[in-house]
């Protein structure tokens, strides 16, 4: 099955062969002709902001400290490539501002779907103080080519009012009950879903409501098939270049 640009959002770049969230995986996404990549985003304790999935260091980098805890200072250096193979020695951690320098300088670049990371147990303070580091980054952007998710329900209510114009979504594992309450009162564009889990009567309820439908993680090219049958607008993949070859 061959899918158009606009129905495959690079997961993390290109994760099955490349390194997440890295310059080398953004690329290779964008050289199979994704129309969108997806990308994490921590908030360090200098308030910067990193593409970066995990809580804590240890499984795509070398320690184990809580990335929170960290500076830009701290990470930098880092080298998040090798543990996908010695080939990718050379990258390193990229910041929000790194990965919007590339979107622009690429030729026909893909949109970027920016999801916040944020923990349960993070304070209403740093919630807030993430939702305002992330709108002075993403604020008076081109719209078209940038969204932003969270599966951080306090995080959209913060940063909804500081970025009125950019489109968001909610992301969840479970089908939310409210879930067209909440898209409504924060003027949510799309639903990103576990596709695994995703029913087909749950698929038409978001599509009859006017939403985009996304869904994550799907490198099965069968339950693409199926997920599109039933109205999914784009698929996550960490494997781009089997759906666009």
């Amino acid at each position: 099955m061959i899918l158009t640009p606009s129905q495959v959002c690079g997961h993390r770049g290109a994760a099955e062969k490349f390194p997440e969230n890295t310059l080398a995986g953004f690329e290779a996404a964008h050289a199979v002709g994704v129309g969108l990549v997806e990308t994490d985003i921590q908030m360090l304790a200098d308030g910067e902001l990193v593409l970066f999935h995990d809580e804590r260091l240890g499984r795509t980098v070398s320690g184990d400290a809580p990335i929170a805890e960290l500076c830009w200072n701290d990470v930098a250096s880092l080298d998040v490539g090798s543990w996908k193979g010695a080939q990718f020695s050379d990258q390193r951690i990229l910041r929000v501002k790194d990965l919007l320098d590339w979107q622009k300088a690429a030729t026909d670049a893909p949109s970027i779907i920016w999801e916040m990371k944020l923990s349960p147990n993070d304070s209403q303070t740093r919630t807030f103080n993430a939702a305002q580091a992330v709108s002075r980054e993403l604020y008076g952007l081109d719209h078209t080519g940038h969204m932003l998710t969270s599966f951080n329900r306090m995080f959209i209510t913060y940063v909804r009012p500081l970025l009125p114009k950019m489109p968001m979504a909610l992301s969840s594992v479970e089908f939310p009950k409210d879930w067209k309450t909440f898209c409504q009162v924060h003027k949510l564009e799309a639903l990103h879903l576990d596709g695994t889990r995703l029913t087909e009567k749950q698929a038409k309820l978001v599509k009859d409501a006017g939403l985009i439908l996304r869904c994550y993680t799907i490198n099965d090219p069968a339950l693409a098939e199926r997920l599109f049958d039933w109205g999914v607008d784009t698929i996550f993949t960490d494997s781009p270049d089997v759906f666009l070859e």
